[in-house]
């Protein structure tokens, strides 16, 4: 997984949390985070470029 891939993925989901914490949605923050450590677990098992 190329770097910039890696920043690009866990920036849009960063987004996402905190617009789903402002609008205070605990089952979309749950999602999103799910995301975020499939995004983590893929990029450290392939390695980020």
């Amino acid at each position: 997984m190329k770097e910039a891939d890696f920043l690009k993925k866990v920036g849009i989901y960063s987004r996402y949390l905190t617009q789903f914490l402002n609008d205070g949605d605990v089952p979309k923050i749950l999602d999103a985070i799910k995301e975020l450590e499939e995004i983590r677990q893929q990029a450290e098992k392939e390695k980020v470029e």
